[in-house]
């Protein structure tokens, strides 16, 4: 692991000196849960980014092949049945491919794989990826997500699973649940042309303890397809960024590989429309990107997440960019270093300053209320006198 990073964070030296009742309540009432390591333990709809993942499995399972086509009117129905799962493009895209469903993220094309292979082939296929089960990271309570099938909503709902739950899943919605860490390791095993990778944090060790550090993947991805599949996926991806859903970030200095995706936060009504502006902001979607680069020769894989962040390819993916830039373009000339004692003390200063800051907020407003609680009450005494 390069980067681990989860925010809105908080400052751990408090805890080992001993964090005040107050701030320790501070934490754990605000609203936007810093204490939360969404990287490890957040788990949300994975929305487009599995695309490229589910994809391969229909070339697994011989149902699709790079020349196969679907036509897309811009929904799909399940057979005798009236209701229309959405494309997100209205109108739909016409004749679709498989590398044009990665590029132009087509729903309509997951809609008809999914349906084709079942949930319990597409639940069988995805676990190979990593999802539904933990990572193996080298921390605790990491969180496994869900990879749902029909034993899963047995076991769980004491229901039967229906065909329209299939469609949901196909497009990482519905059950279907992933933190960031497995989408990032899932690209990581796509970007190293299905090698089975398990992620750790220990990159070296010097001490006087022998420390074994693995640096290696650790098996391969059962897979009926050809080798070359795994490259031409990755010419899918790299399309995505040139001229697809991500084009925002394209730069010519390198070439990247990605998958933007967007998931649903709040359901929307048959025959309706997203309308973010009458959405409270905690429910807008989900922003997403995966990738990685240099598409050439692989050397960081990656997955960003920003919750309520709305649209993957305008509020994920140049977050993507601009870690794949310092990566490529500046790490070797102006890598980001620890800050000197000097700059510490300064950081330190300046989180003081803002603790005190928050700490007399805090008791503003703890004084006004319990003054209007004490006013309500007095009104409240006069009134029944």
């Amino acid at each position: 692991m390069l980067a681990f990073v989860s925010n809105p964070s908080y400052d751990p030296n408090p805890f080992i000196s001993g964090i005040s009742f107050k701030d320790y309540d501070a934490l754990r009432e605000d609203l936007d849960q810093p204490l939360y390591n969404r990287a490890l333990q957040g788990t949300y709809p994975p929305g487009s980014t599995i695309k490229p993942f589910e994809g391969l499995g229909g070339i697994h399972y011989g149902l699709r092949d790079w020349n196969s086509t679907i036509y897309d009117p811009g929904y799909f129905s399940l057979p005798g049945d009236s209701h229309r799962f959405r494309d997100w493009k209205r109108g739909g895209h016409g004749t679709v491919d498989l590398k044009k469903s990665i590029q132009m993220s087509v729903d309509t094309y997951y809609y008809k794989l999914a349906y084709e292979m079942g949930i319990q082939r597409l639940h069988d296929w995805m676990v190979r990826f990593g999802f539904g089960d933990k990572t193996g990271i080298d921390l605790p309570n990491e969180k496994s997500g869900i990879m749902p099938s029909p034993k899963w909503k047995k076991d769980t709902y004491d229901k039967d699973w229906l065909p329209g739950e299939t469609i949901s899943v196909s497009i990482g919605q519905g059950y279907f649940l992933a933190t960031p860490l497995q989408i990032a390791n899932a690209t990581a095993m796509t970007a190293s042309k299905g090698k089975h990778i398990t992620p750790h944090l220990l990159k070296s060790s010097d001490g006087a303890a022998e420390v074994k550090i693995i640096d290696k993947p650790d098996g391969k991805i059962d897979y009926n397809g050809q080798p070359s599949d795994w490259l031409r996926m990755h010419d899918a991806m790299e399309s995505v960024v040139e001229n697809g859903t991500g084009r925002g970030i394209y730069t010519p200095r390198y070439r990247i590989a990605g998958k933007t995706g967007t998931a649903q936060v709040k359901s929307i009504a048959q025959g309706k429309r997203y309308d973010k502006s009458a959405i409270d902001k905690r429910h807008w979607d989900h922003a997403w990107f995966n990738g990685f680069a240099p598409v050439e020769d692989p050397q960081i894989a990656l997955a960003v997440l920003v919750e309520n962040g709305g649209g993957g390819s305008t509020t994920a993916a140049p977050i993507g960019r601009a870690l794949f830039d310092y990566w490529m373009l500046q790490r070797k000339t102006d890598p980001v270093l620890p800050p000197s004692a000097d700059e510490l003390k300064v950081i330190k200063r300046q989180k003081a300053f803002e603790k005190a800051l928050k700490d007399a907020l805090r008791e503003k407003e703890a004084k006004a209320l319990a003054e209007q609680e004490a006013a309500e009450a007095q009104a409240a005494a006069a009134t029944s006198e």
